[in-house]
């Protein structure tokens, strides 16, 4: 099974203990009882330090790395889309009316942070998000990008040993989004900035660390080296991952920047923005191409 290959790989997660699930129910509810991690990871931090960080990315590109170009058959037993922003009907409307708040946020408290088309950037995710979407999908289910991925990895779903030094020092849990997906979904999930905090100030050593751990792991399993996905080419999809992310809240309403690690954000997926349209607002059928050029600008 897909946990046994985790722990075996000595990736704790949490171990089952008795279920109700037989199949005698009619309705598709049940329980579970699983043991208490927090016994042996007693750290259970709200916001992740660099080197909490650090131990959280060798484990996930562990995990990534044993399951890399497997997506034609993981989907067969678990969400052929993993992530809960990922899901079918992606939404794209409002995502424009919802960046009004961040706008008036930037104007008032980090003026610093904006630009000739920081105004314009709500309309420029809301037209692109429906192909930043579908790229991010195709390549899900690629064999040369396809993984298998978490879906909810963050500070909350995560505990520690007291004095955490590898990816065998953390624990993962709530894998309720569990699915095909790329890597770089994950990983900007977990980097992701919010009102605790941020890691743009070593974000790029991150980066690296969780990279330079990914490639390792596929050499060893056999499943390629650095040419299965080369920094530069990450480093974009990460990008990518992370502006997929920002249009699913602002078209759920669910986020404004509201601290200055937030307005920070902005400067960032405008810089990104700006290198796929030009600071233009492009229709969204041109999005399509300009993406196409964007990731194949870091294979040249």
């Amino acid at each position: 099974t897909t946990a046994k290959r985790v722990r075996e790989a000595h990736l704790p997660i949490p171990k089952l203990i008795a279920s109700d699930l037989n199949g005698s129910k009619s309705w598709p509810a049940f329980c579970i009882l699983m043991n208490d991690v927090s016994l042996q990871y007693p750290q259970h931090p709200d916001f992740l330090t660099k080197h909490q960080a650090a131990c959280a990315l060798h484990w996930i590109a562990k995990f990534h790395a044993m399951f890399w170009s497997e997506s034609s058959t993981l989907k067969r037993d678990l969400w052929d889309r993993g992530a809960f922003w990922t899901r079918k009907n992606v939404g794209t409307e409002g995502v424009a009316t919802a960046w009004i708040g961040t706008m008036r946020f930037l104007e008032q408290k980090h003026p610093e942070y904006m630009n000739r088309n920081t105004k314009s950037l709500g309309r420029r995710i809301e037209n692109a998000g429906a192909a930043i979407s579908r790229l991010l999908a195709k390549q899900s289910a690629s064999l040369q990008y396809g993984t298998l991925i978490h879906g909810d990895y963050k500070a909350a779903n995560l505990f520690f040993e007291n004095d955490a030094t590898s990816a065998s020092s953390v624990a993962a849990v709530d894998f309720q989004f569990i699915g095909c997906g790329m890597c770089v979904e994950d990983v900007a999930y977990l980097l992701y900035p919010d009102a605790r905090g941020n890691h743009f100030e070593y974000e790029e050593e991150l980066l690296k660390v969780y990279h330079e751990e990914v490639i390792l792991e596929l050499m060893t399993l056999q499943k390629g080296g650095p040419s299965a996905m080369p920094f530069d080419v990450f480093q974009r999809y990460y990008e990518l991952a992370r502006l997929d992310m920002t249009r699913y809240w602002l078209s759920k309403s669910k986020w404004a920047a509201s601290t200055e690690g937030e307005a920070k954000l902005v400067s960032v997926l405008e810089a990104t923005m700006d290198r796929i349209d030009g600071g233009q607002v492009l229709e969204r059928e041109e999005y399509e191409s300009a993406l196409s050029q964007f990731v194949d600008a870091s294979a040249t």
